[in-house]
């Protein structure tokens, strides 16, 4: 027989319980795809558990596709000169459609040939991109490529603030160090063939507090996350601002000519998103492709999106994700790429069956 004080507590554990149970944000899941998957064409995906984002589109996506070939990428004003007229248009690699964003460096020019692009400030930031390294001689040198800059940050390139993928590494400040994991070794950031690198960070609220997070992703499967990590310290209320396009390699050695190219840069304030994949599951594709959201119910229901099939061909089959704000991924939904959906039937129950 139980004491009073025991069945109150027990109820109380029980109460707790249920209430934390169902207070777990559970992971997105789709339900069904309406709308041709072709490139720019709007697709509508239901399901459960998206989450919230507000507002839905991001705050960049840019295919470099309003350029002209050879011209400055500040012929586009968004895209702000860090050094020497800041990078170019090209035609000679492309991710998606005809151009992309490019530079070359040698021993003697264009090592910071880069440029900035600037938002409104805050404290979470995804920044994804398609990027391409084509080099010619030795590739010794500094090897640097995407980073987020915050309100704080020097020249618009470093300081407190910044988070960066540079030189086979992963790094951050976060006012009071640069902070360089035991684990920040990556590979691939010089991929002769487009690669896609993600980088995520999040500010420690308040600043001090060891509740701040980095995720990096290069390639579909090579990720690096540190969660509960000090990124904004005490005394600090930098938040970020912008980003700089990886087209930088400092200390170009002689007789070398390198060329780098990037597309696709989608920039959001969170990693709440969509995208396409070649695997059912998320962890387990070999590429997947960000699409462009328009709009998300406040139910976290329904969204639209603008579809972006990067190197995916017609009749291929795809798998839809959706991401929430925390990076959970939904199971992968199948599609065929040029049309819609392709998910298989649930089975249904056996009819005529008996059991002797």
């Amino acid at each position: 027989m139980y004491e009073r004080g025991d069945i109150m507590g027990r109820s109380i554990f029980v109460f707790l319980s249920i209430f934390l149970s169902s207070s777990v944000q559970a992971a997105p899941s789709i339900s069904g795809v309406s709308g041709q998957v072709i490139q720019n064409q709007t697709i509508t995906i239901s399901g459960a558990n998206f989450g919230v984002k507000s507002p839905a589109a991001p705050i960049l996506f840019d295919s470099f596709e309003g350029g002209t070939n050879a011209a400055r990428l500040s012929t586009d004003p968004k895209w702000v000169p860090y050094t020497d007229g800041g990078g170019f248009f090209s035609s000679a690699n492309s991710y998606t459609g005809a151009l992309s964003a490019h530079n070359r460096m040698t021993p003697t020019e264009g090592w910071f040939r880069t440029s900035n692009f600037f938002f409104s400030p805050t404290d979470e930031i995804y920044y994804s991109y398609m990027y391409k390294f084509v080099p010619s001689g030795s590739t010794d040198g500094i090897h640097k490529v995407g980073r987020s800059n915050s309100t704080a940050s020097l020249n618009n390139y470093g300081g407190a603030g910044v988070v960066a993928i540079s030189n086979h590494y992963v790094y951050w400040e976060n006012g009071a160090e640069s902070v360089y994991p035991v684990d920040r070794w990556v590979e691939g950031e010089m991929n002769t063939t487009w690669t896609r690198h993600e980088i995520f960070k999040r500010n420690s609220i308040p600043a001090g507090t060891m509740n701040g997070e980095v995720q990096i992703f290069l390639g579909a499967n090579q990720e690096k996350r540190w969660q509960n990590v000090l990124t904004r310290a005490s005394g600090y209320n930098f938040q970020q601002n912008s980003i700089i396009l990886g087209l930088m390699y400092d200390s170009v050695p002689a007789g070398a000519n390198h060329n780098s190219y990037v597309d696709d840069v989608y920039v959001d304030k969170t990693r709440a998103r969509i995208e396409l994949g070649d695997q059912p599951s998320f962890n387990s594709c070999n590429f997947r492709v960000v699409q462009i959201p328009q709009t998300w119910s406040a139910t976290g229901t329904v969204i639209t999106a603008k579809v972006n099939t990067g190197h995916l061909q017609n009749g291929q089959a795809a798998y839809l994700f959706v991401v929430d704000r925390d990076g959970n991924a939904s199971p992968g939904y199948r599609i065929t790429v040029g049309g819609g959906s392709a998910q298989p039937a649930a089975p249904r129950a056996p009819t005529n069956f008996q059991v002797n």
